[in-house]
C-alpha cells in the first residue's frame, strides 16, 4: 500500500469533511467518483472493519487458492445405490 493510499485511509476513518467530500454519497464506503484522482492517485475501494473502521480493499490478504480446491466425484456403478 502506498503512503497516499494510507493517507486517503487515514483521512476516511479520521475526518468526516474529507469523507463526505470523498464518499459515501452511494453508500457508506463507496467512492463519490471512481475516477477522481486525489493527490495524484485514484481513491481506494474501502472495506469496512468488524470494528467499524475502513480499510483499503488492496490491503485484504488473498486467498490461498490451494485451500479451496475440492476432492474430485467418484463417479461409478459402484457409488450408485443399488436401488
Amino acid at each position: 500500500m502506498t503512503v497516499i493510499t494510507r493517507e486517503h485511509v487515514r483521512l476516511v476513518n479520521e475526518d468526516p469533511t474529507w469523507r463526505a467530500e470523498h464518499y459515501d454519497k452511494w453508500g457508506p464506503g463507496k467512492r463519490n467518483n471512481a475516477e477522481e484522482m486525489v493527490d495524484g492517485q485514484l481513491l481506494p475501494k474501502l472495506i469496512k472493519q468488524p470494528d467499524g473502521s475502513w480499510m483499503a480493499a488492496s490491503s485484504l490478504a488473498h486467498a490461498d487458492p490451494g485451500g479451496f480446491h475440492l476432492t474430485p466425484l467418484e463417479r461409478s456403478r459402484a457409488t450408485v445405490a443399488p436401488r
